[in-house]
């Protein structure tokens, strides 16, 4: 039997996405994400990659870096993201910093659920120098830390090993095959 069909008879086939669709959920991601701290009555600055270095940011700015979107998932988008990570680190140290995905707000999956977001941040957290635990305790704020060292290790950023472990005692073990 041909890989297609096997994972077609176990319920894990996927087909290839569409890239405009995958253009079009990421637009709607942003657009109701910018809706939401519009509505929370917060602060909804947009800067680009390229801006960030002129851009000023106050040690208790809270960052929302998107990282990746649903149409770009490649290993160059990650190798900039991770560089940019990196020099948002340096300008502001002690702001926190939440990594964003859009495209995947209508899907019912968690976001480490998805193969390709998995090998994404993989390469992400390499190229951002947060592929090892110990990298986590550079962060300035512990919360921030644990939910993304959470996120990493469910992404398997630690091995595989580590990501089953977090996974199952945290509750979050996956139920559907991937």
């Amino acid at each position: 039997m041909g890989e297609q069909k096997r994972r077609m008879a176990a319920g894990t086939y996927r087909e290839p996405e569409d890239a405009e669709r995958a253009r079009e959920l990421v637009m709607s991601d942003a657009r109701n994400a910018g809706r939401r701290l519009w509505e929370a009555g917060m602060p909804n600055d947009a800067v680009t990659y390229d801006e960030i270095a002129q851009t000023a940011i106050d040690p208790r700015t809270m960052v929302n870096l998107v990282i990746c979107t649903r149409d770009k998932l490649t290993e160059a988008a990650a190798r900039d993201a991770g560089e940019t990570w990196k020099k948002l680190r340096a300008k502001s140290p002690q702001s926190p910093i939440a990594i964003v995905i859009l495209g995947y707000d209508q899907d019912p999956r968690e976001l480490w659920e998805f193969p390709e977001v998995r090998r994404y941040v993989q390469w992400w957290a390499e190229a951002a120098g947060m592929d090892r635990p110990e990298a986590l305790l550079s962060l300035p704020d512990p919360i921030t830390g644990q939910a993304l060292g959470g996120f990493l290790s469910a992404c398997g950023v630690f091995g595989e090993g580590c990501r089953d472990y977090t996974l199952k005692s945290s509750g979050m073990a996956e139920t559907r095959p991937i």
